[in-house]
């Protein structure tokens, strides 16, 4: 059996609960081939900033080897509503 593609997702939120979380999870379970699917940590990340090019912070380091070292990539770009979002909105 080969080994199986890893798929960092960003799902957007660092709930466990989210339900994009629990799309791209169930999303994984349905190639025939395995799919590792793994959630880089978002949380700790600064805003983009040019000036810090020279110079990553660790937090963008960490984030960036987890992507690069992938097979394939995922993200939700699904449009958010900035304002009156019910509660448990992701």
């Amino acid at each position: 059996m080969p080994a199986p593609c890893t798929l960092p997702c960003n799902a957007g939120s660092n709930r466990p609960e989210s339900i994009n979380r629990k799309l791209a999870a169930a999303m994984a379970r349905l190639p025939p081939a395995p799919i590792e699917v793994s959630y880089p940590r978002i949380d700790d990340l600064p805003l983009y900033n040019m000036n810090l090019e020279a110079k990553r912070p660790a937090s963008v380091q960490r984030f960036t080897a987890e992507i690069a070292a992938a097979d394939a990539l995922a993200v939700d770009a699904r449009a958010q509503p900035l304002a009156g979002c019910a509660e448990g909105c992701d």
